[in-house]
């Protein structure tokens, strides 16, 4: 073999030797390039409130007569298998109530009713029709869906147009009990400065407190004692 063809060849080796060590390295090479690490989501990208954010209405289509609201449809969810109510909340926002339809739930800004009436109100039960309606305040629609289901939860007991302290006092201690339940089974955003977590809050300590029961007497002192379906007060 002339000299010129065996530097030759050596040198084909030599390339072919670095190609192989070369795809080794990079095959257990376990590091991702910086701009895919960005992209994987951290554990806050994973909670609850961004499972939301990549389902779609129509994998909920049992809802599309409550809502077409993802955040209600996830506090809805929740409800489903509630202990403490033995599924009383839920089956009557399905459809087992007076009207025997579902309640159809949604944000709205309630300065719109009464001529501002209920303005600063958290929401409204409403009916309209023989239709029954849950509103609640705009100024929840970032709120967790722990805090949306107890306040649903409170506002599903209000069916007809007549209204009492029994009744205000069992929607507050069925809202109190369903958040009670759901913050112990579930992570929640617990930021101090929600408006409807500082309610649920409120709400809880006065239970613990059996402090209930004055605060309907303060807070519902227009309204009679008792009413159809809440005799006792």
């Amino acid at each position: 073999m002339k000299k010129n063809d065996l530097i030759a060849l050596l040198i084909l080796v030599v390339l072919a030797v670095l190609v192989i060590f070369n795809g080794l390295h990079v095959k257990n090479n376990t590091t991702l390039p910086s701009n895919v690490r960005e992209t994987q989501p951290s554990s806050a990208q994973t909670n609850e409130e961004n499972v939301i954010n990549t389902n779609s209405v129509r994998n909920y289509t049992e809802y599309t007569d409550v809502t077409s609201d993802l955040k209600i449809i996830k506090a809805l969810e929740l409800l489903k298998n509630t202990r403490v109510d033995n599924g009383y909340v839920y089956n009557s926002i399905m459809g087992s109530n007076i009207y025997n339809k579902p309640i159809k739930i949604k944000f709205k800004d309630l300065a719109v009713f009464a001529n501002g009436k209920y303005e600063q109100f958290d929401a409204l039960g409403w009916s309209k029709n023989e239709q029954l309606y849950i509103f609640i305040n705009n100024k929840h629609k970032n709120s967790p869906p722990c805090a949306i289901a107890a306040l649903i939860s409170g506002r599903s007991v209000n069916q007809d147009i007549e209204d009492s302290k029994a009744e205000e006092l069992y929607s507050l201690l069925l809202e109190t009990k369903i958040w009670t339940e759901l913050t112990n089974d579930n992570k929640i955003n617990t930021n101090p400065n929600d408006s409807l977590i500082q309610r649920e809050k409120k709400l809880h300590q006065l239970y613990k407190e059996d402090q209930l029961k004055n605060f309907v007497i303060k807070n519902y002192s227009s309204l009679p004692d008792t009413s159809p379906g809440f005799q006792k007060f």
